[in-house]
């Protein structure tokens, strides 16, 4: 499981954000996976849906959590943590 702290938030998370007017949830993850962490992806298989409770700035949503298959060795290198300044 890849896990990243975004720069608008001070904790972990997963790689996504919100769908984009007329945006299937696939091609959202698709597209938070390619910003947040520079990488296209196989973004397959629906495996979870949730509801999250308001948090914050943040209203109540419906999560969707995708199958984004294994990194391989060179994938995994090319990650680069980031410090915040």
């Amino acid at each position: 499981m890849l896990l990243v702290v975004p720069g608008y938030k001070p904790f972990l998370d997963i790689p996504g954000g919100i769908a984009d007017a007329d945006e299937s949830p696939l091609a959202a993850c698709w597209r938070e996976v390619r910003e947040e962490i520079g990488l296209d992806l196989p973004i397959t298989r629906l495996l979870l849906v949730d509801w999250i409770p308001a948090h914050g700035v943040w209203p109540d949503g419906i999560m969707f959590i995708f199958d984004g298959g294994q990194l391989d060795e060179d994938q995994a290198a090319a990650l680069m943590p980031t410090t915040r300044s």
